[in-house]
């Protein structure tokens, strides 16, 4: 028989583990159900409490409360409890949900951090809530930007030596990249956009596997860590520049017919939200999989 607070720490245990693979710490009903479930052999949550949701409810409201429902499913904001000892990190909340692995680790101008879990290699936007098991990962600086774009040329000179001259000088500017970012797009001469998108995907997830050799990530952790940050570049790059807004993006035209662009627009989002264990659990072509991983 589980007692009221092993069941209150259960749930305290496992909605921080799924709020950490979540940009804005919130964790969804039927996840936490699922979590908890293989716990609970024998006991009976709807009987004793009146289900789930209302335990949460008259139990758990120092650490979850419920924000939203959507389709059905329960909505809870994580916060961690008030209760609980040793040192108090600061919470990283990223104002945009879209914000990934990747992006954080990229993206110099953005708040957001990514975090590992130092044994299992982890990932997380919030790992500051958990003294002693999170490291932080360094993002990448603006300085190892301009260096990718510099080697990039070395390796990809462009044939006409004006042009050459005209992109060295480009890129020794202070506020390069949207410049630099237009001209590749169209290819240079000698090298292609296709060229550029390898070039620079392969240098910086080598800063990141440099990074996690330096936190001394054991090859195991480093593996998962780095399979984590790939998956996630790809959700990275699903959106266009900007977006629509939601209610736009899921209406239905006016004949009824549902396009492709929004089944990808829903499909994202939902992927977005699962960890990298439900990620693996889900089958695709391997050819287009190997394809995006290129």
């Amino acid at each position: 028989m589980i007692t009221k607070q092993e069941l209150i720490d259960l749930v305290e245990s496992e909605a921080k583990m799924l709020a950490l693979n979540s940009s804005r710490l919130q964790v969804y009903g039927s996840e936490l159900g699922a979590a908890i479930l293989p716990h609970l052999e024998g006991f009976n949550l709807k009987a004793e409490y009146g289900g789930l949701g209302r335990f949460v409810e008259s139990h758990c409201s120092n650490f979850l409360n419920h924000v939203d429902k959507r389709g059905g499913n329960d909505v809870y904001q994580y916060t961690p409890p008030s209760t609980s000892g040793g040192k108090n990190y600061p919470v990283v909340l990223s104002e945009d949900q879209n914000i990934t692995f990747w992006k954080a680790f990229v993206t110099p101008g953005i708040q957001s951090n990514v975090w590992i879990q130092h044994n299992s290699g982890s990932l997380s936007l919030n790992g500051g809530l958990l003294q002693g098991l999170w490291i932080e990962i360094e993002k990448v600086t603006s300085q190892e930007h301009r260096r990718i774009v510099s080697d990039f040329l070395d390796n990809y000179p462009p044939t006409d030596q004006q042009e050459n001259q005209e992109l060295k000088s480009l890129i020794e500017q202070p506020e390069y990249w949207p410049a630099w970012s237009s001209r590749i797009r169209k290819g240079v001469d000698g090298s292609s956009n296709q060229d550029w998108t390898r070039f620079r995907k392969y240098r910086l997830e080598s800063l990141f596997a440099d990074r996690l050799t330096s936190l001394a990530i054991d090859n195991q952790a480093q593996e998962k860590a780095k399979l984590e940050l790939i998956t996630s570049r790809r959700i990275a790059f699903v959106d266009p520049p900007t977006p629509p807004r939601q209610e736009e993006a899921l209406a239905a035209p006016a004949d009824g017919t549902i396009q492709i662009d929004q089944v990808r627009t829903a499909i994202h989002r939902a992927v977005e939200r699962m960890s990298i264990d439900q990620l693996l659990s889900l089958k695709l072509p391997l050819g287009s999989l190997f394809q995006e991983l290129r």
